[in-house]
């Protein structure tokens, strides 16, 4: 028994050692490219890097759990009361479900707000599939809500599957108070090259034509309230302006992982206040009007 814990936790420490090792060298890439080209990079020190590398462990332990133990339960809200405030749908990202969302679901919930998620479907299908999904998803959560519209809270990839909504079901928009991008790669990613898989490629790759056809948020929807959220420090999805869309209120964070977005509870502030500001301006916004970018 002594030596079956021993090689249990001589297991884990290797996959912990060889996930730090993975992080290093993509902290270097990613680092490296930032100083080569000129632009800004935070720069964490072995302090700040132990602790960055710490939180991204603590993420994937996170959405290890969420998915093993809350995965089934993302069609109602999470705390037993109704809010009288727009509901909010969660989008998640590439190999992700609508479990990741626990934590920042309950942080909104506990401020008033009634939250959904969703399942898009399994990787590597036709995004055509994922549209269908979310189409049907922002239905069922439109008759739920107290308001008949929603907020967009998307992650990732399901950033790029909002704007494949409005692109393929404009009439979607009038179901839509706001949308939040978190970590999405609009503009693709550098972390997705010519040697990557050809369906990452088609949806990832900055040269992506699929992604340069694309409709903004600001073409298809300009009266749509948006905001656009990446890290100075994501590993996936970089550079930065990559996860920035012009015509939106543009969010730079520091210090915060691709993953860390769906746990760090500066992100789920930054969020709220933004829900919570979208709210105020309709209550304040003359009848007649719509409330305009920020």
């Amino acid at each position: 028994m002594f030596e079956l814990l021993l090689s249990f936790i001589f297991l884990i420490l290797l996959v912990l050692g060889g996930y730090g090792l993975a992080l290093v060298v993509m902290y270097w890439k990613v680092s490296g490219y930032y100083r080569s080209t000129g632009r800004s990079f935070y720069f964490l020190g072995v302090t700040g890097t132990l602790v960055f590398y710490l939180q991204i462990i603590r993420a994937v332990v996170l959405q290890l759990w969420w998915l093993l133990s809350k995965g089934a339960n993302h069609q109602k809200p999470l705390l037993d009361k109704h809010s009288e405030q727009d509901a909010v749908l969660f989008v998640h990202g590439f190999h992700m479900s609508g479990s990741c969302f626990w934590g920042f679901r309950t942080y909104l919930e506990r401020r008033g707000l009634d939250t959904f998620s969703l399942n898009l479907g399994r990787p590597y299908i036709n995004p055509a599939r994922y549209i269908d999904s979310l189409h049907r998803a922002l239905g069922d959560t439109v008759a739920k809500s107290a308001t008949g519209q929603i907020h967009l809270v998307a992650h990732s990839m399901g950033g790029l599957i909002c704007r494949m909504l409005l692109e393929r079901y404009p009439q979607d928009r009038q179901l839509i108070r706001s949308i939040v991008t978190l970590g999405t790669p609009h503009g693709g990613t550098l972390a997705v090259s010519a040697l990557s898989l050809p369906w990452l490629q088609r949806l990832f790759h900055p040269d992506s034509e699929l992604l340069h056809s694309l409709s903004t948020f600001q073409q298809s929807a300009p009266d749509l309230p948006v905001m656009t959220l990446g890290s100075r420090n994501d590993l996936v999805v970089y550079p930065l302006e990559y996860a920035l869309l012009d015509g939106t209120t543009r969010v730079r964070m520091c210090a915060i992982s691709h993953v860390g977005m769906l746990t760090e509870k500066r992100v789920y502030k930054r969020v709220y206040l933004w829900l919570h500001r979208q709210q105020d301006r309709l209550h304040n916004a003359p009848s007649d009007k719509e409330p305009g970018l920020s």
